[in-house]
């Protein structure tokens, strides 16, 4: 008797529950049962045979969908594949324009806006966006008629995420929502819409300033730093953020391709910033010995700062707050911090703070160059990181830059 493809039962289904989070399990052929709390779907995830990405197509909501419905939908899709069709795009195309958008709804709009955007993006940003649309906005009005989709009912739907103080999820949902609706007109599948986004809508959130020290407190932090018992990688990639003055994930990050060596200069691409632009830092004699001293982790990783558990990525962005944790500074400070602890220092030291504010990207260095010639600007941003880095050397010999006065 042939071995069936498919491995799991009802049964299986019914009774799993994921011990935290949400968890996905194999049923085979590129079907996968989602399970999210209470919540259990369907889902088929495939690689697209020209970009490479990984593909999820929402099948439906476990009971309202059987398993059998499932695995035949699957079929479905496999053989599609075989023809090089790409799935997601031909379900897009059944369900939305087959029917003359008649029975359009906002979760088939919001699918076909996704298909439409998943190759400009990474799949972890494509996923967290797609995933918050499945997990705050499906269950209330994916099922509802484009033409009947109005400004309060969108606020009414986002009201939850503000009573749990989630502001900054509300807002980018609230701008993907319109951004759905006008694909909706430009694709002609709706005439118009009327959702105006506006932040007073919403409850504003308290502005929360990250924790940070002192100046007079760098010596401690060198000091409890340096005498901790530190995985070699974790020590170094938080003195390469102290010295950088750069934001957790940018730090972390890093690829040896992004260091100009002969120019001594760290090249951050706009994909990786905040505010989307090329980002440069000097490189002290300091952050070039920690790059020697990185080069012995390098083995085949692309970045200076390797996993620990994934050979192909970096060290996790919150690797230096967690480590700041363990070694005493909880609520004094986290990683974030180190930045704020940079700009006050050095503003206190009277350096230049145009040039501080452009170290810290905080604008753009073309509005500001202006005011000096380009031998000069260099100068100055050299002078700054080289001031920083002596800084740093001295806290580490027990010299804090500025003692208390107040």
């Amino acid at each position: 008797m042939p071995i069936s493809p498919f491995k799991l039962t009802d049964l299986e289904i019914q009774n799993f529950s994921p011990k935290n989070g949400e968890q996905l399990i194999a049923d085979g052929n590129c079907l996968f049962v989602r399970v999210r709390g209470n919540s259990k779907s369907f889902r088929y995830t495939y690689t697209h045979h020209l970009t490479k990405k990984k593909v999820h197509i929402s099948l439906g909501a476990y009971r309202k969908l059987s398993l059998a419905d499932a695995r035949i939908k699957t079929k479905e899709f496999n053989e599609l594949r075989k023809q090089r069709i790409d799935p997601k795009e031909h379900w897009l195309s059944q369900t939305i324009y087959k029917n003359n958008n008649a029975l359009v709804n906002f979760e088939l709009l919001t699918r076909s806006w996704l298909a439409t955007i998943e190759s400009s993006l990474s799949e972890k940003y494509y996923r967290n966006i797609e995933r918050a649309f499945e997990n705050h906005l499906f269950v209330y009005i994916g099922s509802i008629r484009l033409e009947d989709i109005t400004q309060s009912i969108i606020i009414d739907a986002l009201r939850p995420l503000e009573r749990q103080g989630k502001h900054e999820t509300l807002r980018k949902l609230y701008l993907n929502i319109k951004k759905v609706m006008d694909f909706g007109v430009i694709s002609g599948i709706i005439k118009s819409h009327a959702l105006i986004y506006s932040r007073d809508v919403f409850t504003k959130p308290k502005p929360q300033l990250f924790p940070a020290l002192k100046p007079n407190e760098i010596a401690e932090l060198l000091s409890t730093t340096s005498n901790a018992d530190l995985h070699p990688k974790t020590h170094s990639l938080f003195l390469w953020q102290l010295e950088s003055m750069t934001r957790p994930s940018e730090a972390c990050s890093v690829k040896w391709s992004d260091i100009d060596m002969k120019k001594k200069v760290w090249v951050i691409p706009g994909t990786k910033m905040k505010n989307r632009k090329e980002h440069h830092v000097c490189i002290t004699d300091t952050m070039f010995s920690i790059l020697h001293e990185m080069h012995a982790f390098r083995g085949s990783s692309d970045y200076v700062f390797p996993s620990f558990s994934d050979p192909g990525g970096h060290m996790n962005s919150q690797t230096v707050n967690s480590m700041l944790k363990r070694v005493g500074f909880a609520g004094r400070t986290v990683s974030h911090g180190l930045r704020a602890l940079a700009s006050t220092t050095l503003n206190e030291l009277d350096y230049d703070r145009d040039i501080i504010e452009i170290a810290l990207a905080h604008v753009d260095k073309n509005e500001v160059r202006a005011t000096y010639n380009r031998a000069e600007y260099k100068k100055q941003r050299r002078l700054l990181a080289e001031g920083w880095s002596q800084i740093i050397e001295n806290g580490r010999k027990g010299i804090n830059p500025v003692e208390e006065t107040w």
